[in-house]
């Protein structure tokens, strides 16, 4: 039998608009760059756009990479 560890963040933030929270949750981490790796799908509905303002809003670079095949198999990890 294997052994599995799961980690989770320490700070879970719920409710309505909590996704605003994500920039000075960022912020408080130290973080200067953020990456959202996600589908083409998910990037044009727009979902991402209140993601990115919070981030934006405390001058953190933001990369998107939307090349992610939406539930990717298990083989394609590693690319």
């Amino acid at each position: 039998m294997t052994i599995s560890y799961f980690r989770t963040a320490q700070t879970l933030i719920t409710g309505r608009n909590s996704i605003s929270k994500i920039g000075e949750e960022a912020k408080k981490l130290g973080s200067k760059k953020a990456m959202i790796i996600t589908d083409k799908v998910i990037r044009q509905t727009g979902l991402l756009s209140k993601v990115i303002f919070s981030l934006e809003e405390i001058n953190l670079a933001v990369d998107i990479m939307d090349e992610v095949m939406p539930e990717p198999p298990f083989e394609n990890l590693e690319q």
